[in-house]
């Protein structure tokens, strides 16, 4: 069993789109979906298959760096 953490978009007819690793041979799995109900951040659309395959090691750095300014820490 392989766990992954990905960004899933919801079409109105209720399909779901999930962008996989590369190295996910293609087939039918079963799969379990467990989904956070906390919105998702916009700015960088995963879903964009043309979008996973140019992003480079930098503009991913970028993104998780912006996210991390997003982040407050809890006040002790």
């Amino acid at each position: 069993m392989r766990s992954i953490e990905t960004i899933a978009n919801v079409s109105p007819d209720g399909k779901l789109t999930v962008q996989l690793p590369y190295d996910m041979p293609p087939g039918n799995y079963r799969v379990v979906v467990a989904i956070d109900e906390a919105p998702t951040i916009d700015e960088f659309p995963l879903e964009s298959p043309s979008l996973a395959a140019t992003t480079t090691t930098e503009d991913a750095w970028e993104f998780l760096n912006t996210l991390i300014e997003m982040v407050e820490a809890p006040d002790d």
